[in-house]
């Protein structure tokens, strides 16, 4: 009936057919194929009864459907009656769904619906005594009280037989035959009308989901999935148990939304789309006494969440978690293996109390650009091992008041080019063992009032090149035992006024085998080869006891 199929059977000797057609090239004549119209007669061979009437039909008829496989395509088929009536095309049947998946068979479901609503409209009631009519069979009408109706061809598309034998009765009984029967023209494509409805599934049901041995997921590329329904009796839960069955998600955008794929055995609700046992379609999913929810109820009724299972063979678990006890309210987050987070602009996080963060094994930072830390009070970082830190280009640290760093073993700094440290207020730098500075190039020290150097063992100085010190005023130089300075070189001693040598015991001034000495009780002793006592003006020698002047040879000019 769909497809506008027409059956009749075909009598032979011994046999009977069943024959199938949907063309009108499949009529086949009656035995009797040209019978005259004789009202009111009963006699063989003969039309008794001739009702011919016109029906007004609809002009036009449409179809249209959807396929989620085309979703952007339009089904939509239509086409006009081949009946000649003014306007009947403005009188359309439009109908939907029409049952197809691609155009070309909407066009032809829309053409056999057509036919088929053509078929009333040019129609003759007849009743005749013809034993040899049968349906689908064709026959001429050869004579008729209306001239017009004479010599036209008809196709018989419904036929009733009705016959009555009373000669075994009595002596004297009679048998009687008729039929009634409704013929159209020949010329039109007899379509039978659709009697036989499509069954019907009324509300949803559920099934289970199903797939081959050995798969725990089992979907197609539109995320589809088998199931086998709990009164399939000849099903074996697997992948053949069913069509593919479309899955509803909250969230279904172009390469965007929500996925969660049905698993097998999980029990999905199914219903179906128009009531159509061949548009099945998963709306939801329950829990049932072999698959419970993954929080024991009722004791955890505030606690709303999704919970995966790791695939294949379980043993893990992805899980987002709300409790909303009043008081402990909790999101809670487990990654059974990697997380991957992208913003692709600003991330903002606000955390009103504590934040606590536990990595057990690296860590890795990488800021593009610039990176902003405010600490309200105290921060503390211990470092369980070694620390690098590289600062491409400047690093200023500002610390508003004190600043404690303990080095437990060695330190080294390292500055490539220049390094300044101001210090508003004091400095102190305490060594425990040794200390050496080792200056590539200048150093320059300036120090706005007083500088103490206490050194409490020894202190030595290595200069490469040149040493210069300028001190705006006094300079004092305090040794508690011995100084010792060696010059490679020149020694030059400049005083701008008095120049003040002051010894405890002795002043020793010694060159080669020259040598002056004076000693703290007076005694002053000039030793040499030769020596010269010469004054650009009056030299005075004067003792306050003897003058003794001794030599080979004493001149005196």
């Amino acid at each position: 009936e769909e497809e506008g199929i027409f059956y009749w059977f075909r009598h032979e000797d011994g046999k009977h057919t069943l024959v199938m057609a949907d063309h009108k090239s499949a009529y086949v004549d009656c035995p009797e194929n040209s019978i005259d119209y004789l009202p009111g007669s009963m006699i063989a061979d003969h039309i008794a009864e001739w009702e011919h009437r016109y029906e007004f039909r609809s002009g036009k008829y449409a179809y249209t459907d959807y396929n989620f496989k085309t979703p952007s395509t339009s089904l939509l088929a239509n086409t006009n009656t081949l009946v000649k009536l003014p306007d009947v095309d403005k009188f359309e049947l439009y109908d939907y769904p029409g049952e197809y998946t691609v155009k070309s068979d909407g066009e032809d479901l829309v053409k056999w619906r057509m036919e088929e609503e053509e078929v009333p409209y040019d129609m003759v009631r007849c009743v005749s005594g013809c034993r040899t009519l049968h349906a689908l069979g064709k026959f001429t009408v050869a004579r008729h009280e209306c001239q017009s109706e004479e010599n036209k061809s008809y196709v018989i598309a419904e036929i009733q037989h009705s016959a009555t034998d009373h000669t075994h009765l009595a002596t004297g009984g009679e048998s009687f035959y008729q039929n009634s029967f409704v013929c159209i023209p020949d010329s039109v494509v007899f379509r039978p009308e659709r009697t036989t409805t499509k069954p019907l599934i009324r509300g949803p049901q559920t099934a289970v989901v199903v797939g081959p041995a050995g798969e725990e997921i089992y979907p197609d590329e539109y995320g589809r999935v088998k199931v086998q329904f709990h009164w399939d009796r000849y099903g074996n839960r697997d992948e053949n148990s069913s069509c593919w069955t479309r899955v509803s998600q909250i969230h279904a955008g172009n390469a965007f939304g929500a996925m969660h794929i049905p698993r097998i055995d999980e029990e999905v609700i199914v219903e179906f789309l128009e009531g159509d046992p061949d548009q099945p379609i998963i709306t939801g999913r329950v829990y049932n006494a072999e698959a419970m929810p993954p929080y024991g109820l009722p004791d955890s009724k505030t606690i709303s969440g999704m919970k995966s299972n790791s695939t294949l063979g379980g043993g893990g678990y992805n899980e987002y978690v709300f409790d909303d006890t009043k008081g402990n309210e909790l999101i809670r987050e487990h990654g059974q293996f990697d997380k991957d987070s992208t913003i692709e602009n600003d991330l903002r996080e606000h955390v009103l109390h504590d934040r606590s963060r536990d990595v057990s094994n690296n860590e890795t930072v990488q800021v593009g650009a610039d990176r902003s830390k405010t600490i309200g009070k105290n921060e503390t970082t211990n470092v369980g091992v070694n620390r690098t830190e590289t600062v491409g280009a400047n690093e200023n640290i500002t610390i508003g008041a004190n600043r404690s760093e303990t080095v437990g073993a060695n330190e080294t700094i390292t500055v490539a080019v220049t390094r300044t440290r101001n210090v508003g207020v004091n400095e102190m730098v305490n060594v425990g063992a040794a200390q050496e500075v080792s200056v590539g190039g200048l150093q320059a020290i300036s120090v706005g009032a007083t500088r103490a150097l206490t050194v409490g063992l020894s202190q030595d100085t290595s200069i490469g090149s040149n040493h210069g010190e300028s001190i705006g005023k006094d300079y004092t130089l305090d040794v508690g035992k011995k100084r010792s300075v060696t010059i490679g070189d020149d020694d030059t001693l400049k005083v701008g006024k008095d120049l003040v040598i002051n010894a405890g015991d002795s002043i020793t001034i010694k060159t080669g085998k020259a040598s002056i000495t004076m000693k703290k009780d007076g005694t002053i002793s000039i030793q040499g080869k030769d020596i010269t006592v010469k004054g650009s003006g009056k030299v005075n020698v004067k003792a306050s006891s003897s003058i003794v002047v001794k030599g080979s040879k004493v001149s005196i000019d």
